[in-house]
């Protein structure tokens, strides 16, 4: 499978405005945001965002270049936030709209991120009195699920990662990022470090309050997919 070490490899930012394929620009923006280069990132995948063609059905890449942006521009938001730094929190606050990254916000958006290619992950949620559900979205070869509602539950929703069947158990790390009301001044944000990798804990749960805190909970039972 196509990884983004090996596209940064092959291909440098320079070529991205050459480039035709979405996707490999997705790829590039992403290895440019992990190598530092956040604000060279950030406009490729502004550049993304505006183009988006029928997939018929499919996610785009337009949609997962708003989620990998979202991802890099909250964290932003936060550093601003608790240096009280306004003019910067307006700047982040207006590339964030520029991008289109409100374009897909909800009330409630958790999204499952992962960086190494062996790893793989299931992402559950659920809602009060319902079943267990799979998230709408989903793109693992990007290394990333997510989920987006509109309107926030009354009770406590049960957030669920498990180890996927061909994830190799020594790289199965991942971070699951929880925001209410994304973009708004009274947004909050979680951030938790998602750890599967002994063989004997094959899944982790948190429960999540209407206000937005987030503790670990009992993982919802079933029988664990095969470690490798």
């Amino acid at each position: 499978p196509i990884t983004v070490s090996d596209q940064w490899g092959s291909v440098s930012c320079a070529d991205a405005g050459d480039s035709n394929d979405d996707g490999v620009l997705v790829l590039l923006a992403e290895s440019a945001i992990l190598a530092g280069r956040a604000d060279e990132g950030l406009r490729i995948l502004q550049q993304v965002s505006q183009s988006e063609p029928s997939y018929e059905g499919k996610i785009t890449p337009a949609e997962i270049a708003r989620v990998i942006a979202s991802l890099e521009l909250v964290g932003m938001r936060i550093k601003a936030r608790a240096g009280n730094d306004q003019k910067k929190l307006k700047q982040v606050m207006d590339r964030t709209r520029s991008i289109g990254v409100l374009r897909d916000a909800g009330d409630l958006k958790v999204v499952l991120k992962w960086d190494h290619p062996d790893a793989a992950f299931d992402l559950s949620i659920k809602f009060p009195g319902s079943e267990l559900t799979e998230p709408s979205r989903s793109a693992p070869a990007m290394g990333l699920e997510w989920i987006v509602e509109k309107g926030l539950p009354a009770g406590d929703v049960l957030l669920q990662v498990e180890r996927a069947p061909g994830s190799v158990v020594k790289e199965s790390k991942a971070v699951l990022l929880v925001l209410l009301r994304e973009g708004k001044d009274d947004e909050k944000v979680s951030k938790v470090a998602v750890d599967l990798t002994k063989k004997d804990r094959p899944k982790l749960a948190w429960s999540l309050s209407p206000d937005g805190k987030i503790s670990e909970a009992k993982v919802e039972k079933g029988e664990p997919f095969p470690a490798l």
